[in-house]
């Protein structure tokens, strides 16, 4: 699932690097829905700059573009070791640009090209999504009948008052209540759809359905359950019959692990070459394509669903996938999304006055992709990349390319951000006593107190200042031991506020007059005795199958909350802190952004009598 935002700090010194992964942190947990305890995202919409439309001939040449957008792809990829990357430009019905930079096998001095076979991640959910509209259009699925008349087996509980109504609707616009991940097995070639329903048996919700944009992988993974039954087809097999092989793209595939092809590209981290592990969940990420294929998806879209003479989808169909679904969803403010589609801009997919801005990312453990489509204008792009540190790049070059475009194709120029200058008068006290407290965030806990005239912030085991800003909203600020300032562009487009919404103190942070629910505020729950006890180090037990993911977990208790310290075992040394809420003496909350949704962590005991922890079918035994 996660459109991170790129610090650029001053320096690049060794003894900094420590910080600037901590701040880089912070923007990427505002601005994206990644791994595990994955961020919403940001979304960044508004005004366009008026610019006089160019003529006919000007919109046609894109040769400019292609040349500042080469130079910026070079160095964007030398700055965050990304080893090979691809990029294609879709106007209409013709790739206008493709081409690739660096290497797909760097140590055969393979380059990467357009042709570069990538793992594309959760942008398969397009195509999972595509292929449940096609089924609809042949009356085979009601998209808003319960998930149950298709998996009747399928067994789900909620600690949420009224009934558990989870539809096929609810699956493609991110809001039934689902985990996001199913751990146990997650890093397995094994996709059999049967296992997993009974892997899930009595999974408990972390919200109720409809009430807030909660991302899932195992939500979209369920559809491809749908998909399989009622095409009565294996899931991947029916998706290249009834997609990939229409849109002529005949190397692409759907798999659990990376392909065995000469034009698949390697898997790198920090510029070393890495396996990229299977994964289970083929229908939320195991579609493997490249620049040049997928642009016939996007050319698809914009004939209004053909390809050649051959129908794929509806005009009205993707109207509709191209809709917001969630508009009366209060506690989702700005975002918006449709069905498979993220609209209207996310983190750095940030596109004014271009009407419709439609995309959707895919990340692997070392693959990162992003494509964006503008259908009013008949734009699109798409950038593939080979290296785990490549995310903020793929983005960043996706939003550069399309900006271009649209100023060269309808005359429509990105206005240049406005700084908010910081407020001369420190916040009264009043301001400053509503803000203080504890938080339940997507960076993990946050304690806000005040310091004096000031505002200070604890949160990734660091201290920032909160600083009025003449919008009346706060600017997050840091200083390098508490006394070198660190210049944050990223954080300083963003302001956080203090609302109180549907009954809840909400900590709001805007960007580009959108905003995202970032976290609540919450009184400290004292931990049951039964709680304290469990203090203590854990790992995954030998029976666990997600060794990619999670090496460590540590329970504690700090200023009046527990909490959980997750080290991941691609970042060992950046631990993730997260609030728990105990609701029993066997069961606790992981909490994110809301004080009263989450995933379930639970305490139980093997047949010897040891007790163990287990969340999300995996189970940690103390060391």
């Amino acid at each position: 699932m996660n459109i991170w935002l790129a610090l650029r700090l001053s320096g690049r010194s060794p003894a900094l690097e420590p910080h600037r992964h901590a701040l880089a942190a912070i923007a990427r947990k505002i601005d994206r829905r990644t791994s595990l305890f994955a961020a919403l995202a940001l979304v960044a919409s508004g005004a366009c700059a008026a610019a006089a439309p160019p003529s006919a001939s000007v919109r046609a040449d894109y040769s400019q573009l292609i040349q500042n957008v080469s130079q910026l792809a070079e160095k964007e990829m030398a700055a965050h070791d990304v080893v090979g990357l691809s990029i294609a430009l879709v106007d209409d019905q013709r790739v206008v640009w493709a081409r690739g930079f660096g290497h797909a096998d760097k140590s055969k001095g393979l380059p990467a090209t357009p042709e570069t076979l990538f793992r594309l991640g959760s942008m398969t959910e397009l195509f999972t999504a595509a292929a449940a509209m096609q089924l609809a259009e042949q009356g085979k699925l009601d998209i808003d009948r319960p998930l149950q008349r298709y998996l009747p087996e399928l067994s789900v509980r909620s600690r949420y008052a009224g009934p558990v109504v989870i539809t096929p609707r609810n699956l493609m616009n991110h809001h039934s209540g689902l985990p996001r991940d199913y751990l146990q097995g997650l890093w397995t070639p094994n996709s059999n759809p049967d296992s997993l329903i009974r892997a899930i048996r009595g999974i408990e919700l972390v919200a109720p359905p409809d009430r807030v944009f909660s991302y899932s992988n195992l939500g979209v993974s369920l559809l491809g359950n749908v998909i399989e039954r009622l095409a009565q087809t294996p899931y991947a097999a029916h998706l290249e019959q009834r997609l990939l092989q229409p849109l002529g793209m005949t190397r692409s595939s759907l798999a659990a692990a990376p392909v065995s092809h000469p034009l698949m590209s390697r898997s790198y981290r920090k510029g070393e070459e890495t396996a990229d592990p299977a994964l289970r969940d083929i229908p939320a990420g195991g579609l493997v394509s490249s620049a040049t294929e997928m642009s016939r998806f996007l050319s698809m879209v914009f004939a209004g669903g053909r390809v050649g003479d051959t129908r794929i989808l509806r005009p009205e169909t993707l109207d509709a996938m191209f809709s917001p679904q969630n508009q009366g969803v209060e506690l989702d403010r700005s975002l918006r999304i449709g069905l498979g589609w993220m609209l209207s801009g996310t983190g750095d997919i940030d596109l004014r006055g271009a009407g419709t801005v439609a995309h959707h990312a895919g990340d692997t453990v070392s693959f990162h992709s992003q494509l964006v489509a503008l259908p009013e204008h008949k734009l699109g792009v798409v950038v593939l990349a080979n290296s785990n540190s490549a995310r903020g790049t793929v983005n960043k070059l996706a939003t550069e390319t399309l900006a271009q475009a649209l100023e060269i194709k309808a005359g429509i120029r990105q206005p240049v951000a406005e700084p908010v200058e910081l407020a001369r008068t420190p916040l009264s006290p009043a301001d400053r006593q509503a803000y203080a407290g504890y938080y339940t965030t997507q960076m993990g806990p946050v304690r806000v107190y005040a310091d004096g005239d000031q505002l200070q912030a604890e949160a990734l085991g660091r201290t920032f200042r909160l600083v009025p800003r003449t919008d009346g909203r706060l600017a997050l600020k840091y200083r390098l031991l508490g006394l070198i300032p660190f210049k944050l562009d990223a954080l300083d487009a963003i302001g956080f506020s203090l609302d109180h919404v549907a009954g809840r103190d909400i900590l709001i942070a805007h960007r580009n007059g959108q905003e995202l629910m970032l976290g609540e505020k919450i009184e400290p729950v004292p931990l049951p005795a039964a709680w304290l006890v469990r203090q203590g180090d854990y790992v995954p037990s030998d029976t666990a199958r997600d060794g990619p993911l999670v090496r460590s977990v540590h329970a504690g208790f700090e200023n009046g909350m527990g909490f959980l310290e997750v080290r991941l075992v691609q970042q060992p040394d950046r631990p993730l802190r997260l609030a728990i809420k105990p609701v029993s003496d066997t069961e606790a909350l992981v909490l994110g952004a809301w004080n009263d949704m989450g995933e379930t962590l639970r305490a139980e005991r093997s047949a010897n009598g040891a007790e163990f922890l287990e969340f999300s079918g995996v189970r940690f035994i103390r060391q």
